[in-house]
């Protein structure tokens, strides 16, 4: 049975001017083309070309009339979020997720997953669920991965979600997608677009964004409201800062990576008396640490501060199940604002972050959202 290729899509880029019209009316926010044109200070001629493209495409919907008074009432324009959508793919250790999100961001339907058991045919697999799941209703494909991402090539350089390789091929997610634009990022890069539009997102404001699991550690710096990209798509890598520790070996290579040293296998290598107690039950839920625990907790702080001593932020932000238990988080706080630099540790806010989504896949895209409103 041949494979099904999906139906060519909108392929002309937005205009700049178009892009302006989505970020004024996203999330939900109503304006009449006249509210529009009155913002954006441009001829209501050229309002209305670009308001017909934006329908044409389906990207806006024309609601109520609402207005009152004298006069033509205003027709309240509103983005769609019913006809088009955009695809998340989200790698990661545990396998790969597959998300249709609206272009409110809201999510439609159940998360389709893949379980990472087969590392050779985890790409071919991912591509063969896009392609069930991609229709000419699909806008882009964002897809987030651990580690780092070559852009030119299409490849995975490096990356937890199939540590056994290097320079794994994602060229049967373009083949999958047709001509609809796929859009690769670090997970946390992903994370970051999340934040950008989100009401917290400050673009005069450094932001390190950090998340905090079990074994995994991530990290994006947001410099003036946008991510620290360098020459490949990774993000800053804190979780692979190296200290001179005996840990289990890294899927970079190393031994010592901050990430491996905040895990439970770190725990039971350190602690060979407690087997089976998690990193969670160690640190979490108002338990005191042990002095194991402890050297942890200190390791992760150290790694944190000397990022923040180097880089400056105004915000160091933490996401992630660690971070939302109060206990914890204090002492993060207080741990980190004793070794920063003098004069930093009252300019640094520390804080945290509920991500609103459980779904990784949800997260990926974001990627597509915000390329869509040019939110850069």
């Amino acid at each position: 049975m041949a494979s099904r290729i999906p139906p060519k899509p909108d392929s002309t880029p937005l205009r700049p001017r178009q892009k302006r019209i989505l970020q004024l009316l996203w999330p939900d926010r109503a304006l009449s083309r006249r509210d529009v044109q009155r913002e954006l200070g441009v001829h209501p001629n050229l309002i209305g070309e670009d308001i017909g493209v934006l329908l044409d495409r389906r990207l806006v919907r024309e609601g109520d009339t609402t207005a009152k008074g004298r006069g033509r009432p205003g027709i309240p324009l509103r983005i769609d979020n019913v006809s088009r959508h955009v695809i998340g793919i989200a790698m990661s250790p545990d396998g790969v997720e597959l998300s249709k999100v609206n272009l409110l961001g809201h999510p439609i339907g159940t998360t389709q997953t893949i379980q990472a058991d087969d590392a050779k045919t985890l790409i071919p697999r991912t591509a063969a669920m896009l392609r069930k799941q991609i229709s000419s209703d699909t806008l882009a494909v964002g897809v987030s991965a651990t580690g780092v991402v070559d852009p030119v090539s299409h490849t995975l350089v490096l990356s937890s979600s199939i540590p056994q390789a290097t320079g794994t091929s994602l060229a049967p997610l373009y083949t999958a997608a047709g001509d609809t634009p796929v859009l690769v990022q670090n997970d946390m890069h992903a994370l970051a677009a999340r934040w950008l539009l989100s009401d917290r997102a400050a673009s005069d404001q450094d932001v390190l964004l950090i998340l905090l699991e079990d074994g995994r550690l991530g990290s994006a710096m947001l410099i003036g409201g946008v991510p620290n990209q360098g020459c490949t798509i990774g993000a800053n890598e804190i979780g692979h800062s190296r200290f001179p520790v005996d840990t289990p070996l890294c899927y970079c290579g190393q031994k010592g990576c901050l990430e491996r040293i905040f895990s439970s296998q770190q725990l039971v290598k350190v602690q060979p008396k407690s087997p089976g107690r998690s990193l969670g039950d160690e640190l979490l839920h108002g338990h005191k640490p042990s002095k194991a625990g402890e050297e942890i907790e200190h390791q992760l702080w150290a790694g944190i501060a000397n990022t923040a001593n180097f880089v400056r932020p105004h915000r160091v932000v933490m996401v992630g199940s660690f971070s939302q238990d109060d206990a914890f988080f204090s002492r993060f706080t207080s741990g980190v604002q004793s070794l920063l630099l003098r004069g930093l540790s009252d300019r640094t806010r520390i804080e945290r972050w509920t991500l609103p989504t459980t779904a990784w896949s949800e997260v990926a895209s974001w990627v597509a959202l915000v390329d869509l409103l040019d939110a850069r």
